[in-house]
């Protein structure tokens, strides 16, 4: 980790919403009870530390504000060790003593820092329901409302701390200038950390209290704050980092962008060609030729002129299921379907061509076609939102072909909400409305409404490229890139 300067950036990242803090809180879940015995071993350590700190004062209006100096190195290599859980490095007891050491002299100033706010808001409160004077009242009752704005602070200030290898003042800085320009999502972490904490520390507050039934909930409360919330936060801090592009990149993130380089490298030998309606023709990278849903004549596209090698049909209207037009000799493919055919594998689910509840239509049967690099899919007539067994058989998808203009098929709506499930790295509308086509079907732009990267080729072909593919971790579905193709 190395000193960073947030300067503004070209171009931000996706602004995080609401919605993001609640995930990541499901998130930090699963990493905690991945490291769960680092995750003990840290919270009775904190838990000794607190404890110590707390028997040497006994002042009461200064036993926070002490507290939080003496455990802040504690607490700085706590969210060290969580920094590393966040980027997957190695997160054992030797990289925590290596946190405590390297940022022990900061620690100890960011959290006399904290301190002296965590002071100044006791006061305040203790003023608040005791003074006689309205006015001061009024006066300490609104920075009673500030204070929960240093403890965001605070809250993003030992993540940033350590993510960035940088000083306390800056990192307290940088952390009020994430919260000015992320409020919504600040909120909602904050309050969700402020749910970790009470979690954490009202049972052993109420033990040392006297209450022996809370000493039973003690050890895990210790271990929600001390592990759950460090890693909770740190995913926070990191993912408004990452806004700015200003978060670190571990080693095996490194590696993975690195495996990721080479992949999409072969990924560009694949060719995609949309014919127009649901008809496409892709060239893979060992060159097998592959047609989807050739359409015949009345459907009022010009008819692909196209050799193959393998076609697939999603159903048998004759808007989808023309496979005599395609030229060569191909194996044709309908139904179910699990064969390997010129190094590429072909894989059909069951879906319904009817919305739930109707039968008019039958069965569709929706496509993949892989290989090690690529995933591509192709939905057919799709006319119901996706289950769980379908989205379990169809994995990861590179490419989405989707349909979206409704009356035969799902609507806009519904294939918002498909993509969201799925959660492809891209997506191209097929089966709308065209100045090409008589069906009585919408257009793509309720569809494209939806998304804020859409990209119109300008060609009825497109050769896969990394940039045109959304990261795997993309955070909002309207980012997921769609690629709006010409017909020939």
């Amino acid at each position: 980790m190395s000193e960073s300067s947030p300067s503004p950036p070209t171009q931000l990242r996706s602004r995080p919403r609401l919605v993001d803090a609640l995930r990541l809180f499901i998130k930090a879940s699963g990493l905690t009870y991945e490291n769960l015995g680092m995750s003990l071993v840290l919270s009775i350590v904190w838990f000794f530390a607190v404890a110590t700190a707390a028997a040497f004062v006994n002042v009461a209006p200064i036993i926070v504000p002490l507290a939080i100096v003496l455990v802040s190195p504690i607490h700085a290599a706590t969210a060290a060790w969580a920094n590393l859980v966040v980027h997957r490095d190695d997160a054992g007891f030797k990289a925590v003593v290596r946190a405590y050491r390297t940022f022990f002299a900061r620690s100890l100033l960011l959290g006399a820092m904290h301190a002296i706010a965590a002071f100044v808001c006791t006061v305040d409160v203790y003023i608040a329901f005791t003074s006689q004077s309205s006015m001061l009242k009024i006066f300490a009752g609104i920075w009673v409302y500030g204070g929960l704005f240093v403890g965001a602070v605070f809250m993003y200030a030992y993540p940033v701390m350590v993510e960035q290898n940088t000083t306390a003042w800056k990192a307290v800085r940088r952390s009020a200038l994430l919260i000015l320009d992320n409020l919504g999502f600040t909120a909602v972490a904050g309050l969700v950390a402020a749910l970790l904490l009470a979690a954490g520390t009202v049972p052993t507050v109420l033990m040392l209290g006297g209450v022996q039934a809370a000493g039973t909930f003690s050890i895990i409360g210790v271990m929600v704050y001390a592990g759950l919330s460090s890693v909770y936060r740190n995913l926070a801090a990191v993912r408004l980092l990452q806004r700015y592009d200003a978060a670190r990149v571990s080693e095996r993130e490194r590696l993975q962008d690195d495996l990721e380089e080479e992949r999409m490298a072969r990924l560009e030998r694949n060719r995609i060609t949309w014919h127009g309606h649901s008809c496409f023709s892709l060239v893979m990278e060992g060159g097998c030729r592959v047609v989807m849903d050739p359409f015949d004549a009345a459907v009022g596209y010009p008819l692909p002129e196209v050799a193959a090698d393998v076609v697939t049909i999603s159903h048998d209207h004759f808007d989808h299921n023309n496979a005599a037009v395609v030229k060569g000799s191909p194996k044709v493919l309908k139904g179910l379907t699990d064969l390997v055919i010129g190094g590429v594998r072909f894989r059909s689910v069951e879906s319904s061509h009817d919305a739930p509840g109707e039968s008019k239509r039958g069965m569709n049967y929706i496509f993949l076609v892989e290989t090690d690099d690529f995933r591509i899919c192709h939905l057919g007539d799709l006319g119901q939102p996706l289950n769980e067994r379908q989205l379990t058989a169809l994995g990861n998808v590179d490419v989405l072909l989707i349909p979206v203009g409704g009356t035969y098929t799902i609507d806009a709506a519904t294939a918002v909400d498909v993509v969201a499930a799925v959660r492809p790295r891209a997506v191209i509308p097929i089966h709308y409305k065209t100045d090409a086509t008589g069906f009585d079907i919408a257009g793509k732009d309720a569809f494209l409404s939806h998304f804020s990267d859409v990209r119109h080729i300008g060609e009825t072909s497109w050769s896969v490229r990394r940039s045109d593919l959304a990261k795997p971790e993309a955070e909002g579905v309207g980012d997921i890139p769609v690629v709006v193709l010409n017909y020939n």
